[in-house]
């Protein structure tokens, strides 16, 4: 049997389409903004932000992390634009790649374009990296983490609150 130009095209692009499709299913992730989370500076201020949950890790590896993406009228310091809170671990930082690790799908959905972005710098009481750490003062609690203020956030008050109910 021979198959016609097109039908061979689509066949083609058929099968591409599929290969994206389960690389995208395999290295990246979907996630939907947390309305039971917010960000919020100690003068009572909602910080314009989105909180995303996500698992990291399989098995006994596994932990929950908290994604920030402050919205983009902040105007804080491109590389602090997405910040990753893992709070069984006592750790607050910067994902490889920031914002471009991500894509804005929605207002409360963004894609993480792959597990790279699983990977982060730590920013609190970070001496290796920053001669002045952003983050010098945390308190991981049952419900929220609380931390120093900077860069942009200084307008917001001097602690910065992410908590959930």
């Amino acid at each position: 049997m021979k198959l016609g130009k097109s039908t061979t095209a689509t066949v083609v692009l058929t099968v591409l389409l599929m290969l994206a499709l389960l690389s995208v299913a395999r290295y990246g992730r979907l996630m939907k903004a947390d309305p039971e989370r917010s960000v919020i500076g100690d003068k009572g201020t909602i910080v314009p932000a989105k909180v995303f949950l996500k698992d990291v890790g399989h098995g006994s590896t596994a932990v929950k992390e908290i994604v920030v993406i402050f919205d983009k009228s902040i105007s804080i310091k491109k590389s602090f634009e997405v910040m990753v809170f893992a709070p069984e671990r006592k750790l607050i930082g910067i994902p490889e790649n920031g914002r471009n690790a991500f894509l804005h799908l929605s207002d409360g959905y963004v894609f993480q374009k792959s597990r790279d972005s699983d990977k982060f710098t730590s920013i609190f009481n970070n001496y290796t990296f920053f001669i002045d750490p952003p983050i010098k003062q945390a308190q991981f609690e049952n419900k929220r983490i609380v931390f120093n203020s900077f860069d942009a956030l200084k307008g917001f008050g001097k602690r910065i609150t992410v908590s959930w109910k």
